[in-house]
Formats: C-alpha cells, sequence, structure tokens
C-alpha cells in the first residue's frame, strides 16, 4: 500500500493512502463427492482502495474537514479445466452422477462480480470553548455488476450432464444472466450544537 500526507501549509494537510490487494482462493469447492476438476478458482484480480482527505485550520476557531474515498473489486469464479492443460474437460462442461453422487469433469455455472463503492463527507466545525458547532455531509455511490455462465468456458459452461451410474441421461441448458444494481447517490446531512455553561 502507499500513505502519503502534504502539508500544504501550516493550516492545512492533505492526505492519500492507496492499497490493492488481489489474490486467489483456488482449488475450493471440492469434497468426497466432487472431483478437483469441478471445483473452482475465484480469482480477484483487482481489489483497490483509494482515499483521499483535506484539513484546513480556517482560524482558530474554524476546522474544514473533507474526505472521499472509492474502492474497486473484481473477482471470478474460473473453470478449473479451462485453465489447466491437460485437464480432462477442455470443453468446460461439467458432469453430475445422481447414480453414483458424483460430480467431475469441470465446474458448472461460472460468475463474474464487479462492484464500485465512492463513499465521501465534508464537515465545517465552529469551536469557542463554551459553544461547539458542527455541521456537515456524509454520501455514498455504488454499482454491482454480476455476469453469470460467460467466464472461463468456450461454452460459457451454460451446459451441465446429468449422469445415473454412468449413462447420459440428461443436459441441463442455464441461461445467461446479467444483473445490474446501482445506488447514484445516497445522502446524508446532519448538524451538531453544543453549549457548555459553568
Amino acid at each position: 500500500n502507499l500513505r502519503l500526507t502534504w502539508q500544504v501549509s501550516p493550516n492545512s494537510k492533505i492526505a492519500l493512502y492507496a492499497d490493492n490487494l488481489g489474490g486467489c482462493n483456488c482449488n475450493r469447492g471440492t469434497g468426497p463427492n466432487v472431483a478437483p476438476e469441478a471445483g473452482n478458482n475465484r480469482n480477484t484480480p483487482i481489489n483497490n482502495m483509494f482515499v483521499a482527505s483535506w484539513n484546513w485550520t480556517i482560524s482558530n476557531r474554524l476546522l474544514l474537514e473533507v474526505g472521499q474515498a472509492f474502492r474497486r473489486d473484481i473477482w471470478n469464479q474460473y473453470n478449473y479445466a479451462q485453465f489447466k492443460p491437460g485437464s480432462t474437460a477442455p470443453d468446460g462442461i461439467r458432469v453430475i452422477d445422481s447414480g453414483t453422487g458424483l460430480t467431475f469433469r469441470a465446474l458448472g455455472p461460472t460468475t463474474m462480480n464487479l462492484s464500485f463503492l465512492e463513499p465521501g463527507r465534508a464537515s465545517l466545525s465552529y469551536v469557542t470553548g463554551s459553544h461547539n458547532l458542527k455541521v456537515g455531509t456524509q454520501w455514498n455511490a455504488m454499482a454491482n455488476i454480476v455476469d453469470t455462465y460467460h467466464i472461463g468456458s468456450l461454452t460459457g459452461n451454460m451446459y451441465s450432464y446429468g449422469f445415473v451410474n454412468g449413462v447420459p441421461s440428461s443436459v441441463t441448458i442455464s441461461r445467461n444472466a446479467i444483473a445490474h444494481d446501482r445506488v447514484k447517490l445516497a445522502l446524508a446531512l446532519y448538524g451538531q450544537d453544543r453549549w457548555t455553561v459553568k
């Protein structure tokens, strides 16, 4: 990660923070009845956060504080068979055998998720000692996009074979789905007023 602070003037300071933490939760979902090639790799290539803040002491009684953050997160459930050379199912089609209780050959439907968060804040404080007043606002915007059945396979992982004791019995076809959730702006306002009487 990266942290920077800039003292613009004796009364003004800017702080910046940035971080990115990608990773892979690999070969998960396997077990006694799920073969390794039917597991998935949940890859997170982008998982970053950026934060900026500005504090300005306008006078010995006035303080202005402003901050803005941005977070972006992307994760994918990849088909194990598609990305492992020499794997058993280059077409990425899963087999579920109801007779033996086994799932094998490849991962089923896969998912890509993309999300954004953009929270921010601003406040102005007036302090005299006996009288403290603070007014401010907080806001947030977000977006979330989910795309299923199209990641990590030439077939899009839209198909799944059904077997009974090793004999093909059915084919399940899943429909591609894309979901969008968007909050353009959630806004809050607040005020605090405190008096001290001696």
